[in-house]
Formats: C-alpha cells, structure tokens, sequence
C-alpha cells in the first residue's frame, strides 16, 4: 500500500483492531519533509523516507495520534511474508522475535474513527425535483 496519511477529518486518534493474521505497519517522512535539498537533485526515494516499522500482531489494537498522526505517512507493503528485524521498533513489546520469518495469511482489521465535523450535503436519487 502507497505511504498515505488519515487526513485531518479523523484527527487526532484513529485506533485498529487487528485480526486473523498480524501484518507490519511502515512510517514514512511526507515529501514535503523529505525532499531533495536543490531542484535539479533526484527526488528522495520511499526507502530514503523510511522511519521505523511497528508489528501488529493478532487481537491487538493500535491507536494512531500526536506525532505518528500529524508528522508521518503509513502503509503496508504487499509481501507474504515479514523478516522481523531492527526495523520493527516495537518486538520488545511483541510475542513474535528479531529475525523470526512469519508467514502473512488474511486479515481482517477494524479501524474505529471519530469524526467531529461532517459536511451536510442533500442526497438526490433519480430524476425528481
């Protein structure tokens, strides 16, 4: 999955509950922050941009706010299988091990959001007035 962000609707907590198979969450500096410093240099890459990585594991819950939220963009790579490593910053707090390999199968996540403000719009079906 693309590096994205929430969007300031959902700020400052949006909170996942995962479930069926963990999967691992990757951090990303926004482009604005991680440019190259003169406009004729390559753009920086994804992998320049790379920050940390945090282990979701099965039934857990994390809660996005504050400075991951505001100042960062996540995905998720498409891979079928994790290499748990120095890169996953949270494994201290994990049942899974640095260097453990563990196979992707489907999950399932809910993401619980509040949203404050909503903009009221008029829904019209069909052709009447």
């Amino acid at each position: 999955m693309q590096p994205h962000e929430d969007g300031p609707l959902y700020y400052p907590t949006v909170t996942t509950i995962s479930l069926g198979s963990h999967t691992v969450l990757d951090f990303y500096l926004p482009l604005d922050r991680g440019h190259a410093e003169e406009e004729d240099q390559v753009p920086i890459t994804e992998e320049q941009r790379y920050v940390l990585s945090l282990l979701l594991e099965p039934r857990s819950l994390f809660i996005l706010r504050e400075d991951l939220y505001k100042n960062y963009l996540h995905g998720i790579h498409p891979y079928t299988e994790d290499k748990l490593g120095n890169r996953v910053v949270n494994l201290e707090k994990c049942v899974a091990q640095t260097d453990e390999t563990l196979d992707r199968g489907t999950r399932v996540s809910l993401t619980i959001r509040y949203v404050p403000k909503v903009l009221k719009t008029a829904l019209f079906l069909g052709k009447g007035k």
